[in-house]
């Protein structure tokens, strides 16, 4: 047997006992696809739902979440994704007719302007938009269905068309990525709107919400590059949170922003009459912008240190709601 031979033998081996190790780790949790979900969506039950997310939680999270009483942050948002039915879920995670909430409730110039939004991608007429664009789905999340064209003289049409092509699947939202029942079972489109920041990064500005209150706000910056700076902060008093998630977290607290009155007014205003909401912000040239609400952030993404976890969800009201225990 060669070297060669002996060394691919050997990194399967690794391989394999690594992936079975990970398996046990995970409790034998396999996600399922979205189409599965799809798929599956008229044959399960809430409650065989409700089991799927129990256990993608000790998969992801490293405990067992308590659903029938929940009272962590991650407990909470799994429970509510579940169970809280608002039929404002669905306009308002809807990347474009979100922009005619938001036109209306606090204005036109706070709405990234929109170009164009398509069922077929065979309508998009390329030849007719502006050198600069960004291509998104109205069903996307956490930036996996986002195509920034800094210059259209230099894309690949094409392939940008055939990327496209794929967010109109019916099973590409993020109700089929996590099994939830709730009402963001969108009908993805083709979103077309202007690009901010010259086509460089922008600063975002994103607030958490809790029974229409701002309590912690997340900044991004430079996103895209390699100094990608992620920062959770208390607003009560401008200090870091401890928290680790997803590759955020910093030791020291950025300056605050100029706007921040302006910013914590307006996710006051949006996020009015929801028990949770991230209202995500842009600043570009001294204008802010709204650039989406979510209404699951971070769900399934394990929040460190547990202590933090907990007392964030002390921040989530369940009163009221049915279905809690």
């Amino acid at each position: 047997m060669s070297i060669a031979s002996k060394a691919i033998g050997f990194a399967k081996k690794e391989y394999n006992a690594y992936k079975k190790q990970r398996s046990e780790e995970r409790a034998g949790f396999r996600a399922i696809s979205q189409r599965e979900a799809w798929q599956l969506e008229d044959r399960l039950t809430v409650r065989e739902k409700q089991h799927y997310c129990e256990r993608k939680a000790y998969a992801q999270l490293k405990y067992f979440p308590n659903l029938d009483a929940p009272e962590t942050y991650s407990e909470k948002l799994i429970w509510l994704a579940l169970h809280y039915k608002n039929p404002r879920i669905a306009q308002l995670t809807d990347k474009c007719e979100m922009k005619k909430h938001i036109a209306q409730l606090v204005g036109p110039e706070y709405v990234v302007p929109l170009l164009g939004v398509y069922e077929d991608v065979n309508d998009v007429d390329f030849a007719a938009l502006p050198k600069r664009f960004v291509a998104k789905s109205t069903a996307g999340w956490a930036n996996r269905q986002v195509i920034l064209v800094p210059d259209k003289d230099g894309a690949d049409i094409d392939r940008l068309k055939a990327r496209m092509a794929e967010w109109l699947y019916p099973w590409n939202t993020y109700y089929y990525a996590n099994l939830c029942i709730t009402d963001e079972k969108i009908v993805p489109r083709i979103v077309i709107e202007e690009m901010l920041g010259g086509g460089g990064p922008v600063t975002d500005y994103k607030l958490l919400c809790f029974g229409g209150e701002p309590k912690i706000i997340l900044i991004v910056n430079n996103r895209g590059t390699a100094d990608l700076q992620k920062t959770f902060i208390w607003l009560e008093d401008w200090s870091v949170m401890p928290l680790s998630r997803n590759k955020a977290g910093r030791d020291m607290a950025p300056q605050k922003p100029d706007k921040l009155d302006e910013l914590a007014a307006l996710a006051k205003k949006l996020s009015a009459g929801f028990p949770l909401v991230r209202v995500d912000f842009y600043e570009d040239k001294g204008r802010i912008y709204v650039g989406e609400m979510t209404f699951s952030p971070g769900l399934f993404l394990k929040i460190n240190p547990t202590e933090t976890d907990r007392r964030m969800g002390g921040l989530i009201r369940l009163d009221g709601i049915e279905g809690i225990r």
